[in-house]
């Protein structure tokens, strides 16, 4: 998704544009803001990763849930499956535990070979978009794995 990494940034930008806009009607008062957002994107290359897109959120108090459904409305994470039911009480209870790294990667719409590097810490963090394709094929709200990974808000519950 080499396109829509670029793109998304710039989508972005209009997105807290428009925000900023509606809260600040002098531009004087917005431009401020606006400069310390560019500076925190431009801090890490520019790339919109997920550490990056909550920050910028909770500094501007927006729902992170609200935010994902408006920027990434485009995406179409397939969520990931209980087992069928013929299975034993073992089986279903183990399979939000035994998922492979293709599965959950592929659910989640991020690319399988950053996957496993971004979780062996190869690559530093995930883009904001591939977080919503995860929270998406667990089956969670985007802002509870957002505040998990990024705020101080609890693991989630999942496979239940």
């Amino acid at each position: 998704m080499p396109d829509y990494k670029s793109n998304i940034v710039t989508v972005f930008r209009r997105y807290v544009d428009e925000i900023l806009k509606g809260r600040y009607k002098n531009k004087h008062k917005r431009e401020p803001i606006r400069d310390e957002i560019q500076d925190i994107i431009a801090s890490q290359g520019g790339e919109l990763f997920g550490n990056v897109f909550y920050t910028i959120l909770k500094k501007l108090e927006v729902d992170i849930a609200d935010a994902c459904s408006v920027l990434f409305s485009d995406l179409e994470p397939t969520p990931l499956k209980d087992l069928d039911g013929d299975e034993s009480k073992l089986a279903k209870f183990l399979v939000p535990y035994t998922r492979t790294d293709s599965e959950v990667s592929d659910a989640s719409l991020i690319d399988g070979a950053r996957f496993s590097r971004v979780k062996n810490k190869l690559l530093p963090d995930l883009y904001a978009f591939e977080v919503y394709g995860l929270a998406k094929a667990f089956g969670l709200n985007p802002s509870q794995l957002f505040d998990y990974f990024y705020g101080d808000g609890p693991r989630p519950v999942t496979g239940l």
